[in-house]
């Protein structure tokens, strides 16, 4: 399989775009939240109702309401959208065959104040907790259905002079990002 995209510039440097076959999920990343889900063909979070997660234990489904006024959680839910690709996000998705609600994201409230060193959650805290829950199901969401890429930047001889890889999301960023190594290569070399 070669690169999913190829930019020759004037300057003599080309730039790949590989598609990231061995991207690490974004699940092993720092998250706030965790992401549970109902079990079924697809791997969509990181633990299945009832199950456990660093030790803790995850509740069924029917007692989710209950155990997250117990337990100070703060959630959002996850829906699924799965016809040829995955997609993710907490708003729903208008198609009522291939889509539905497939879980929560969660965080609990005394992680929230640890990470932001606040006694209370404010309601622009709050917030900006939902924003950042909403991106780590979006990410997961785009790693899921393939989304992921690396690019090689080649000299003027064709020789590699740089790559990188496990960009999940937006090519585009990719691009910008190899571009601006071309120009630090550049600098070196005194062009």
């Amino acid at each position: 399989m070669g690169p999913i995209d190829t930019f020759d510039r004037e300057d003599g440097y080309t730039i790949e775009i590989w598609q990231d076959e061995s991207c690490e999920s974004p699940r092993e990343w720092d998250n706030l939240g965790t992401i549970v889900y109902n079990g079924g063909r697809h791997i969509l979070g990181d633990v299945e109702f009832g199950g456990r997660i660093n030790g803790e234990y995850i509740p069924e489904l029917e007692e989710w309401e209950q155990w997250t006024e117990e337990e100070g959680v703060i959630y959002l839910p996850v829906f699924a959208y799965i016809h040829s690709g995955i997609a993710m996000n907490t708003g729903g998705f208008g198609d009522p065959w291939d889509s539905g609600q497939s879980g929560f994201v969660f965080v609990r409230k005394e992680k929230v104040r640890r990470e932001w060193r606040k006694k209370r959650i404010s309601k622009k805290l709050l917030g900006t907790v939902y924003n950042v829950l909403r991106g780590e199901v979006e990410t997961f969401g785009q790693w899921a259905n393939g989304e992921c890429y690396g690019y090689v930047v080649k000299d003027k001889d064709g020789e590699e002079v740089e790559s990188c890889w496990g960009f999940v999301g937006d090519a585009e960023y990719v691009v910008e990002e190899a571009e601006g190594i071309v120009e630090w290569h550049k600098e070196q070399a005194g062009q």
